[in-house]
Parts: structure tokens; C-alpha cells; sequence
């Protein structure tokens, strides 16, 4: 990953599903003032939240750090997550689609890697996982990766009502929070996506503004 001016950053400790709605908002806030639209806003606050989310659920406690970064003119947000707990095993494994120890519905961290621009991991085992990723503005994100994305997410949420259904415990807060902060981002990037742009990449992303009569 290159390196990157720092214009300023923010430390969140994250330790409870309540910290995990503070360091999403603060990400969103964060892309706001970088001058992303709405809908890559909604993207940063996804993956801000599902690195959080992974901090509480394996390592109980971490920290979140938010950055604006600049790169020759170019800028964007970094994201950091970084843990001191139980490290991942085979981080190769961890990163294969609908991979997960605990059963959660999520993204997660492959989900994490597709919506962001640049994404780094490591982790050593009983030493902890650090996570990197930087959103740009102007990035390759496309709205074919949300289609994507969309299916994953399906896929996912469908083999988790099966999995209940077959008599295990009922899904945790932390879960259903997982869940519904990603349907709200799915709602605010879908209500805002040009349907014709899978289709003709060569289409703005955003349907232009009607003209004011």
C-alpha cells in the first residue's frame, strides 16, 4: 500500500456493540468532510463497521483509527482496525467468501476488501490482527461489485435463517446489528445507483440531477 500524507486522524477504542454505531457514524462523518457523495459515504461507514464488528466478536477489545490521507492530490480515507487478540490461524482462509468461525451474517473481511480500494492484513496468531484500507475519491469501487455484493449478502443471510431454523440459538445483538446496519447501507447505495452502470461501465455511476423549472 503506498504511503500517504496524514491530514488528520481519529482513535476510537472498540470494546462493545455500542462503540461499533459511535465509530460507523464517525466514519461516514469522516467522508463527509473528505467531500465523498452520499453513496461512497455509506460505503466507508459499511466497512468502518464490519472492522469494528470483527474487533468485538474474535478479540473483545481494539481500536479503530480514521484518517484523511493524501496521495499526490488524490484523496480518500484510511481506515485502521488493530487488536491485541487470538490473531487469525490461516488469513488466506479468512479471506475466502462466506468464511466465518463464529456463523455471523455480515460482510466481513472479503466483503471489507471489495467494497474499499486498497486493503491490507496481517495477523500473527496469539498476537492479534491489524487491518488496513483506504477508500479514494474516484476509486475503482463499481456498482457491478454491489450486484456482487448484493448476492453474497443473500446467499449469507438465506444459510443463516436455515442454520436457526434448525434449532440453534437465536442470532446475538451484535448480529442483528451487523445485519441491519448492512441493509441500511445497501438501501442508501441502491437508492442512489444508476441501474444502467453494471451494464455500460462507461455510464456515470450517479444519474445527473433533473434541471430546476
Amino acid at each position: 500500500m503506498k504511503d500517504a500524507l496524514i491530514a488528520g486522524e481519529l482513535r476510537v477504542p472498540v470494546g462493545a456493540d455500542t462503540d461499533i454505531v459511535a465509530v460507523r457514524e464517525n466514519g461516514r462523518e469522516l467522508a463527509r468532510q473528505c467531500g465523498f457523495p452520499s453513496t461512497e459515504r455509506a460505503v466507508v461507514a459499511t466497512a468502518v463497521s464490519e472492522l469494528a464488528r470483527n474487533i468485538v466478536r474474535y478479540a473483545a477489545r481494539g481500536e479503530i483509527v480514521l484518517r484523511l490521507v493524501d496521495d499526490s492530490g488524490r484523496r480518500g480515507v484510511e481506515v485502521l482496525a488493530a487488536d491485541d487478540g487470538p490473531g487469525i490461524v490461516d488469513v488466506a482462509r479468512a479471506m475466502q467468501d462466506g468464511f466465518s468461525t463464529s456463523g455471523g451474517l455480515g460482510l466481513g473481511l472479503p466483503g471489507v476488501r471489495r467494497i474499499m480500494d486498497e486493503f491490507e492484513i496481517s495477523s500473527e496468531f496469539g498476537k492479534g490482527t491489524r487491518v488496513t484500507a483506504r477508500k479514494w475519491i474516484g476509486g475503482n469501487w463499481e456498482s457491478l461489485e454491489l450486484d456482487d455484493w448484493l448476492a453474497k449478502f443473500g446467499q449469507a443471510w438465506a444459510g443463516g435463517i436455515a442454520t436457526r431454523a434448525g434449532g440453534l440459538t437465536p442470532p446475538s445483538n451484535l448480529e442483528t446489528a451487523g445485519v441491519l446496519g448492512t441493509i441500511v447501507a445497501l438501501v442508501e447505495m441502491l437508492c442512489r445507483r444508476d441501474p444502467d452502470a453494471a451494464r455500460d461501465p462507461a455510464r456515470p455511476r450517479h444519474a445527473p440531477s433533473p434541471p430546476q423549472i
